[in-house]
């Protein structure tokens, strides 16, 4: 709905380019980079960066919990650790953390 356009567009931006920098980038310095984006964000000072500036908005605007894109950057840190997953319920704990975030995030963007 374009009540939510926005915000979702600028979510999926910082998600997508986050996950990204992992999978391109890769490795424990570009995850140290996205945990100081993200702090930056969250003390009302994002960095030049047009996705950190949009999405320092939508935390804002909606009181988006910084435990939700924490989670996403957690299971960015299991891939940096190139983790294997032996079970169903480390899967599941992966998707919670890649995955679930993200619809969680969504969740408060729509109310």
């Amino acid at each position: 709905p374009t009540t939510v356009r926005d915000a979702a567009i600028a979510l999926y931006a910082f998600c997508r380019i986050a996950d990204d920098d992992i999978d391109c980038a890769g490795g424990a310095p570009q995850l140290a980079r996205l945990e100081q984006r993200l702090a930056a964000v969250y003390a009302g000072a994002p960095m030049a960066h047009p996705v950190d500036r949009a999405f320092a908005r939508v935390v804002e605007s909606h009181a988006l919990p910084r435990a939700l894109p924490e989670a996403l950057l957690e299971g960015l840190r299991w891939d940096c650790e190139e983790r294997r997953y032996e079970t169903l319920a480390d899967v599941e704990a992966y998707a919670a953390r890649v995955a679930g975030s993200v619809g969680a995030m969504m969740a408060v963007l729509m109310g």
